[in-house]
């Protein structure tokens, strides 16, 4: 027999089922496992892949290249890398006979029913042999596996494991194919498979391990950085070897957090320790200037309010002049004026009972308004509203308050109204009273806007006029009551009090 073990022909021969010459065959039969005469690692040799269904279960076979089972003269090759993971040699196993894996009947290999994905075939070492063994999951062109025992009772059901007929411990494996056998109901094996297919694959579906943040299955740029499953049903990016980001079925989305009880189909943001803007808006339309607050393209942020005590801060920025808008659509009005009433837009307090809530306090304040960090507007637990005057209270003690009054129930009142007809010719020239004062804001559509601040002072001012004239007329009476008692009893006959 002729030493070929230098021998290279003119052509490689082609991945996936090259047959080579029988010399050669025997040669690496013969010689040990050691040798591959075209010197490459990733080639098998007459190799073909089987697969049937009968009794409910599924059978796959590693067949020799004419779909025979192979034998000495004929056999199997496949180049396996060294059984431990500091090895960098290969070994050339051989396989003869029938090599076949049974799925039995129930087990599902972790597919559902109507399931397409693809069930992918290994050729594992064992002793100086190799044998098949399955998964749908793709563990990677070749490695070193620990598989699990099919069993033969339905058992085989995880779809991120190995299978092979007995477990075999760290032994090396190569994909070699992978088969399409889609079932009505998983775990019945009734239907033929519908297609095969041998390495390397003509698509792109591949199913990988599921990796880990810090060492991702599907890897970009750097061993480090991609995208791993850490759970059944999830998905999540890893950069720098660090989980960044995560979605599951549900189509719950995870930055920074991995779960939320509370929340199960919507996004869960988790900044950690940082101060700065959870979630910022931008657009490139904008450019607002306010770059101490934020950047200039940001039209809003969602932010903590306090960096240790939380809360949340609504920011929305603007190159003209509303830099945030509330807006509320309804479809159903409530006309309800009660401690029950609802309305298009709410506002709610409540303080911390427990782990739950409770009432703020009769005179806590729920709502206020400020002009930046001034507080001008606040409305109470008690219902009351409290709002800023300014630096002095208005008494307007220089108008006729009652007149001034009557000028704005005139002005503003609906056009049908009968003071319009009492009043007109004398208040025609109270309009621009009012407006001097900044009592009303008169608007050309009719909608004229009263300062409620300002009417109340005036109300206030209204009042202490009335009352001075009171105690004025009261003191006036007075005095005429003293004045008649005294001309009384100067008249003739008065009888003394």
């Amino acid at each position: 027999m002729t030493d070929l073990t230098n021998y290279r022909p003119t052509e490689p021969p082609a991945p996936g089922g090259f047959d080579y010459p029988t010399k050669i065959r025997l040669f690496i039969n013969a010689q040990g496992t050691r040798v591959d005469p075209f010197g490459a690692t990733g080639y098998i040799q007459n190799l073909s892949i089987a697969a049937s269904v009968a009794a409910n279960a599924l059978t796959v076979s590693l067949k020799a290249r004419d779909g025979s089972d192979s034998s000495s003269d004929t056999p199997i090759s496949v180049a396996l890398r060294a059984a431990t993971a500091a090895g960098g040699d290969f070994n050339m196993r051989l396989g003869t006979g029938a090599l076949a894996l049974v799925v039995s009947s129930g087990s599902t290999l972790g597919m559902s029913n109507a399931d397409a994905s693809w069930i992918y075939v290994y050729a594992i070492q064992n002793g100086t042999t190799v044998e098949p063994a399955v998964s749908r999951k793709f563990f990677g062109l070749q490695g070193i596996v620990t598989t699990t025992a099919e069993g033969g009772a339905g058992a085989a059901d995880s779809g991120t494991v190995m299978y092979s007929a007995t477990l075999r411990n760290n032994v090396p494996f190569r994909c070699v194919g992978r088969v399409s056998a889609s079932q009505a109901t998983a775990g019945t094996w009734a239907s033929a498979p519908t297609a095969i297919e041998l390495w390397p694959f003509s698509g792109t579906d591949v199913v990988v391990a599921a990796g880990t943040a810090a060492a991702p299955s599907v890897q970009v740029g750097d061993e480090r950085n991609g995208l791993f499953s850490p759970a059944a049903n999830t998905l999540a990016v890893a950069v720098g070897g660090v989980e960044v980001l995560r979605v599951n079925s549900a189509g719950a989305l995870f930055a920074g957090d991995t779960s939320n009880a509370k929340n199960t189909a919507g996004v869960t943001v988790n900044q950690g320790a940082f101060d700065d803007e959870l979630v910022s808006l931008k657009s490139s339309d904008i450019a607002h200037g306010i770059t101490d607050e934020t950047e200039t393209d940001t039209l809003g942020y969602l932010k903590k309010d306090s960096a240790a005590a939380g809360g949340l801060e609504v920011a929305g920025f603007s190159e003209g002049t509303r830099g945030l808008l509330l807006n509320a659509r309804h479809t159903t009005d409530d006309t309800t004026k009660s401690t029950v009433g609802n309305a298009a837009v709410v506002v709610s307090g409540a303080l911390k009972s427990g782990t739950g809530l409770a009432d703020l306090g009769a005179n806590a304040n729920i709502f206020a308004v400020r002009n930046r960090t001034t507080t001008r507007f606040i409305l109470d637990g008690d219902g009351d509203s409290h709002q800023d005057v300014g630096t002095a209270w208005t008494n307007f003690d220089h108008l006729d308050d009652i007149s001034a009054l009557n000028a704005i129930a005139y002005h503003v009142a609906h056009p049908a109204d009968a003071i319009k007809s009492k009043l007109a010719e004398w208040m025609v020239e109270k309009r621009d009273y009012l407006e001097k004062h900044r009592l009303v804001t008169f608007n050309a559509d009719g909608h004229h806007f009263v300062n409620m601040s300002r009417l109340t002072m005036l109300l206030v001012g209204a009042a202490r006029q009335q009352a001075e004239k009171i105690e004025a007329m009261a003191a006036l009476l007075s005095e005429m009551k003293t004045q008649i008692e005294h001309i009384n009893a100067m008249l003739p006959g008065a009888q003394p009090n």
